[in-house]
């Protein structure tokens, strides 16, 4: 599934689905909520770059080589795309502790929070609180909050986790139980302005 930013509504839209036969109206409608296109070489963007290249034609066997062929974990799948021109590399994470530079989420974590707020982050997880990470650049953003998630191993969090909170969802940050959610600067402003939302 893909999604765009429309000039005139500046609200992300579903231009092409895969597979075409995927019926689910409710979700199909939440989907572009979610969308945040950004210049990172992920997979919805390899997607848009085929869609407005001369070969969009490879497009559904690119689609088709992305799901037939998911990598086991701690392997990596390569899918060449544009006549062979590119490559669009995912690794599925091993159950380890992550360690830099292998992981660039834990790259960008170390490089945006000092010791000492780590150390906080960490601990509030521990003891299971609700926690939100706020930035401004959203691959940063969802960067942090994967990567604090990926520190807590053997452990794994088991509440609400939201690398990046859509404006729609603002209200999640009143819930009463544990959450772990990236919160866009612009949404926290929103929250911190409105008087349901405690500051």
């Amino acid at each position: 599934m893909g999604s765009r930013i429309s000039d005139h509504a500046k609200e992300p839209y579903i231009v092409k689905k895969y597979p075409e036969s995927y019926k689910n109206e409710e979700e199909l409608r939440n989907i572009p909520k979610f969308a945040f296109p950004c210049q990172l070489d992920k997979l919805l963007n390899c997607i848009a770059n085929l869609l407005h290249s001369p070969e969009a034609g490879e497009l559904n066997s690119f689609l088709e080589a992305c799901r037939i062929r998911p990598p086991m974990v701690g392997h990596t799948l390569k899918v060449t795309y544009n006549a062979g021109a590119s490559v669009f590399a995912c690794q599925c994470p091993d159950n380890k502790l992550p360690s830099i530079p292998d992981n660039c989420n834990l790259t960008e974590y170390f490089s945006a929070m000092d010791s000492s707020c780590m150390a906080g982050l960490w601990a509030a997880l521990l003891n299971e609180r609700r926690v939100a990470i706020v930035a401004s650049k959203l691959s940063r953003l969802s960067a942090c909050v994967q990567a604090a998630n990926a520190t807590l191993f053997p452990m794994s969090w088991q509440h609400i986790f939201i690398p990046i909170l859509p404006k729609h969802l603002v209200d999640y940050l009143l819930a009463p139980m544990p959450f772990l959610i990236g919160v866009p600067r612009t949404v926290m402003e929103v929250a911190t302005s409105s008087d349901d939302v405690p500051h």
